[in-house]
């Protein structure tokens, strides 16, 4: 991770990978791909990024994805995330 041109800014640099989905193969960000999967359960901003990270490092471990960087907290990792409508 590093800062972008704004002070209260920051760029994430990850990869992306194919993955399989009701819709079939598509490509997406490995990032954005996990935290559309899991945020639904989530209910603060630490069970969000540790459901992140395990799906991440479980399809690592099967290979279906390479190594990549788990992510970090920047702030507070109790804030609570509000409901998700079905």
């Amino acid at each position: 991770m590093k800062t972008a041109d704004g002070e209260d800014e920051m760029v994430c640099q990850t990869g992306s990978a194919f993955f399989d989905t009701p819709e079939g193969k598509i490509k997406r960000g490995v990032i954005s791909f996990y935290a559309t999967q899991t945020l639904p359960k989530a209910t603060t901003v630490e069970s969000w990024l540790r459901s992140i990270n395990e799906a991440i490092t479980a399809n690592v471990k099967n290979g279906r994805l390479r190594s990549v960087r788990l992510l970090q907290i920047v702030g507070d990792s109790k804030t609570q995330l509000p409901k998700m409508s079905k």
